[in-house]
């Protein structure tokens, strides 16, 4: 694969995982059932920003890790990777404790102040989102810290100059024909001076 195609891979990889992250924190993780005797029985859904709201602040920090590959170089890219992969296992952790942990009714706010939650929290598969969306970013952290030697930056034309190029000074040039034994006087305007006697 060539170097230009894995900082795409990455890169697409990033910005995928930001917006899985994104979608997850906007769908139903968990439906709670409620009992009261004032409203009977009702059921609360409960989305991914109520249940795990870190996972938002993630979806962000791909896209921004966007920015950050593609403006540095291969030493703070590497540091860059594996921030992402702690990142992307965080976020796997986040998942996995939904799906195969215990239902979290705490965070739901009760439809009276008498209900009290029955029976156990029904999952969805939201949460599957998160976990492809942290392998994404697991990927991609790996992937920076590997290839961040090979992977092409910005370019030398966005950074400064090192040195400034100085304009050639006409007259400098014509004294330094005449120290060299050659009479610039005897040339036609923007011709080579030839060889030196």
């Amino acid at each position: 694969m060539s170097p230009a195609r894995r900082l795409a891979v990455t890169v697409l990889s990033l910005l995928l995982a930001g917006l899985l992250l994104w979608v997850c924190t906007r769908t139903v993780w968990l439906r709670v059932d409620f009992a009261g005797s004032l409203r009977g029985p009702v059921t609360v859904p409960v989305t991914g920003a109520q249940l795990r709201p870190e996972l938002g602040a993630l979806g962000l920090a791909a896209v921004a890790a966007v920015a950050a590959l593609l403006a540095t170089g291969s030493r703070v890219r590497r540091v860059l990777g594996v921030l992402v992969a702690l990142g992307g296992g965080w976020a796997l952790w986040l998942a996995v404790s939904v799906l195969f942990g215990p239902g979290s009714a705490a965070v739901v706010t009760p439809p009276s102040t008498d209900a009290v939650p029955i029976g156990v929290p029904l999952r969805t598969g939201a949460p599957l989102l998160a976990a492809l969306a942290a392998v994404l970013l697991l990927f991609a952290g790996v992937g920076t810290v590997c290839w961040a030697r090979v992977m092409p930056g910005m370019g030398r034309r966005y950074g400064a100059p090192a040195t400034a190029r100085a304009a050639p000074d006409p007259d400098r040039e014509w004294w330094t024909a005449l120290d060299s034994g050659d009479d610039p006087t005897l040339r036609a305007p923007g011709t080579d001076p030839g060889p030196t006697r």
